[in-house]
């Protein structure tokens, strides 16, 4: 292995190390040039491990010593984009169950992310291929590190449902965490388990209720401590879209915030009130 490479793969093992500390996992290095585990984070109780892929420009990154298919091994893929001198620069990273690493995409023309040279003694992952997924369903492996989020203190106080997915806020410690998984409910595609951390629950409710149609989906729960902040905000997105009784789920949410709702019309215009 050259100094380059050694170099880059280094750099690219401790900034992956360094993220994962910064998200508050329990993860450490292993040792040795030649692994196919990099780093081993635990996690309620069972060992995550991590193979990390260091690219120095924007080609390809080499997987011949893969072989684990394992629900809990990931790879982990960092590209530098020949930016790695640029300490202000944050390297694209891909996070990639290595159970998922075969999967087909009809984007990529019904291939999968690995490709292999015609004599199959090279088989590699193609940074290009990552980003065709990336901007086909964004956030699916680019910077998605909730595998790793130890969540085991979090307090769930608020959930909206919808077919496919559902759009959360925790409570961990003094923070609050957003986060989202499966499909996406706006019309921008997929935001496939995504997650941003704030210092408010209403820092974190703004980033749904500007994004998501939150009010027509279900109302899984709420804390009693927000109740009368979703509710206020409940009829200001009802009156705001003048929202028709018929594509309201009127029942599930005075069930989950405990008040009445109710409509009357003010010059030809729905009105949304409580009571």
């Amino acid at each position: 292995m050259s100094e380059k490479s050694l170099n880059t793969n280094l750099a690219s093992e401790y900034y992956i190390l360094s993220c994962l500390y910064r998200i508050g996992s329990n993860a450490y290095l292993t040792l040795g040039n030649k692994k196919s585990v990099d780093i081993i984070i635990e996690k309620k109780g069972e060992l995550l491990t991590v193979d990390v892929k260091g690219l120095l420009g924007n080609t390809n990154f080499p997987i011949d010593n893969w072989s684990k298919k394992d629900k809990n091994h990931y790879l982990i893929f960092v590209s530098f984009d020949n930016k790695i001198q640029d300490t202000n620069y944050c390297p694209e990273v891909y996070i990639v169950p290595s159970a998922e690493l075969e999967n087909t995409y009809n984007v990529l023309g019904g291939k999968s992310i690995i490709y292999s040279n015609p004599k199959g003694n090279r088989k590699v992952v193609q940074l290009n291929r990552l980003r065709t997924l990336e901007r086909e369903f964004k956030n699916k492996y680019r910077d998605n590190w909730l595998p790793f989020i130890d969540n085991s203190n979090e307090e769930a106080i608020f959930e909206i449902g919808g077919e496919g997915g559902s759009l959360s806020i925790y409570k961990k410690g003094n923070k609050f965490l957003y986060k989202h998984n499966e499909n996406d409910f706006s019309v921008d595609g997929y935001n496939i388990n995504t997650w941003n951390e704030f210092s408010t629950f209403e820092a974190a409710f703004q980033l749904i209720n500007e994004k998501y149609p939150w009010h027509l989906l279900y109302l899984v729960r709420v804390d009693d401590n927000y109740k009368e902040y979703i509710y206020q905000k409940l009829i200001f997105k009802l009156n705001e879209e003048k929202i028709s009784p018929e594509s309201f789920n009127k029942s599930e949410f005075e069930e989950k915030l405990g008040v009445f709702f109710y409509s009357t019309y003010e010059k030809d215009e729905i009105r949304w009130n409580y009571k």
